[in-house]
């Protein structure tokens, strides 16, 4: 189903089992021009519609009938790192919420919230999209890589790093969750130098994970790593 508008400026992507919920959203973007809103019954219809349409941003139900937001959100992510996720929920848990946001969740929104409120949430939300896209900035899982300025930041600290670590902390963010080899990883910095090992390529990743945060890159024993 879709809410259609006479100027498309950012699409939205509402996945959840509840047609209540779909009637809410309705609500929330009512005689709005600025929003092309699409609506999903089930998480695999969101998978299939997110693929086709690619949408900025979309709002998702913490509960599905075999499946929870975080697991769509994780599946979504690597697709277009770039869109906004929320989690609309009935949930007020505060272990639930910090799970989600540690996760890349960039926000958390309990169901009740008046359609204007909503709106004007989700107004900001983009926004800070759009923000981010202009200054190169990708935020995720805490730290923002400022792709301009060749720096990380974590806690509103500024972590400068050496160019071939940075480089490594941009490919291994660029798909979250995605494990690449270290042959991959060494094509991708260091391209065609033939002398580089993987020791080199450990070392650089321990070094990384002093600086940014130990858990942020996983190790894949035999394979390689992941963010």
């Amino acid at each position: 189903m879709r809410c259609k508008s006479m100027n498309q400026e950012a699409s939205i992507l509402v996945v959840d089992e509840h047609r209540q919920t779909h009637d809410y959203f309705k609500q929330v973007f009512d005689n709005e021009s600025l929003f092309n809103v699409q609506f999903a019954d089930s998480y695999d219809e969101g998978i299939e519609l997110f693929k086709r349409t690619h949408p900025n941003l979309v709002i998702a139900d913490m509960l599905f009938t075999n499946h929870d937001g975080i697991d769509l959100m994780l599946e979504l992510k690597p697709i277009s790192s770039d869109a906004v996720f929320v989690i609309h929920t009935e949930t007020d848990d505060d272990y639930t919420e910090v799970i989600a946001l540690d996760q890349g969740v960039d926000d958390f929104i309990t169901k009740g919230l008046s359609p204007k409120v909503m709106r004007k949430k989700l107004q900001s939300l983009l926004n800070r999209q759009r923000s981010r896209k202009k200054s190169n900035v990708v935020q995720i899982k805490g730290i923002e890589i400022d792709r301009d300025r060749y720096v990380v930041i974590k806690n509103k600290e500024i972590i400068n790093l050496p160019k071939k670590e940075f480089e490594m902390l941009c490919l291994l963010s660029s798909q979250p969750q995605k494990v690449f080899s270290r042959e991959e990883i060494k094509k991708a910095v260091w391209g065609n130098i033939s002398n580089v090992r993987s020791r080199t390529i450990d070392v650089h990743v321990r070094k990384l994970r002093k600086k940014v945060g130990e858990d942020l890159i996983q190790t894949v024993k035999g394979v390689g790593y992941r963010f």
